[in-house]
């Protein structure tokens, strides 16, 4: 369904005014901004849920501990809910089937997230805040053939964690029949500094040599970030060639702490053209992927978290 035209509605720092305001909308918005409105439990009215075409809403900056359980999940055609410094929040809300992009960023008062993975559309997810919790880590239904964004609390470094001394560069060297027998590759990095994007440039290599300092996968590594980009978005660029043997990875900021795993295909070859909703940012997409005209060996992937 094209919702392209029509209206959103943003109120700020409203008064008790606000479920009258709310009484007098159309029902065909797609995007309803009720931030920094000092909304507390019971505040946000039943009718919302009413409003058949809203896809984005924006609840940020509000007081409320926990949101009606079937107040978001009836909101039927939603793909991105905003939660982000909604600091008294103790647990999420449960969503509709139809969500992509769950932000909730700084809650610091959130202890449950629930199983996030029951949601076949969500793709993106951002829980950062600067202290960690202990909790369920079930986040995102897995999937094979279109990009994925996961972003946890701040983990604390130990003292004697170095950002200069962490790796740049890593080397997968890749199994014979990768382009058909695995889906993609996941990026896991630490967030020790805020960043809205992370940039990776990766190089095709062909050689018969083995790769001595090739990375070996710790499964048992904590992680801030998960990136999954799916090899069928990258078959369509200049870079793509079956007969790579290794591939380098380059991070171009450092203290991330980066690792990179293959990921082995678990169904036949999809299509990455299946959809799925990225409109968070007007002027970006989530991943974008840049050809090196210069050099098809190399591709540059722009990941906004």
């Amino acid at each position: 369904m094209n919702h392209i035209g029509l209206p959103s509605f943003q109120l700020h720092d409203q008064d008790n005014s606000i479920n009258l305001k709310l009484s007098q909308l159309p029902r065909c918005i797609t995007k309803l901004e009720l931030s920094h409105c000092n909304l507390g439990d019971g505040d946000i009215p039943c009718y919302i849920s009413e409003l058949v075409t809203l896809q984005v809403l924006d609840l940020r900056s509000n007081t409320f501990t926990r949101l009606p359980s079937t107040l978001i999940s009836q909101i039927r055609c939603l793909k991105l809910l905003i939660l982000s410094r909604c600091r008294n929040l103790v647990e999420l809300p449960d969503l509709p089937s139809s969500i992509a992009i769950l932000k909730a960023n700084e809650c610091d008062s959130l202890e449950s997230i629930g199983d996030l993975s029951k949601y076949k559309c969500l793709w993106k997810v951002s829980l950062w805040r600067w202290n960690e919790w202990i909790g369920d880590n079930r986040h995102v239904n897995a999937v094979e053939d279109r990009f994925m964004s996961v972003k946890l609390p701040y983990k604390v470094p130990e003292e004697s964690y170095d950002f200069d001394k962490t790796k740049t560069l890593i080397t997968l060297q890749l199994p014979k029949n990768w382009y058909s027998e695995f889906s993609g590759f996941i990026i896991h990095c630490n967030e020790y500094v805020w960043r809205e994007s992370e940039r990776v440039i990766i190089k095709g290599e062909m050689s018969m040599d083995d790769h001595h300092d090739a990375e070996v996968f710790d499964e048992n590594w904590e992680f801030g970030e998960v990136g999954y980009a799916p090899f069928a978005s990258l078959r369509h660029t200049s870079w793509w060639n079956c007969n790579y043997t290794n591939l380098s990875f380059q991070f171009l900021a450092m203290g991330q702490d980066p690792k990179v795993q293959l990921v082995r295909r678990k169904s036949k070859v999809g299509d990455s053209t299946r959809d799925f909703w990225d409109e968070e940012y007007e002027d970006c997409k989530t991943f974008k992927i840049i050809d090196d005209d210069s050099n098809p060996s190399k591709l540059k992937i722009v990941w906004h978290t």
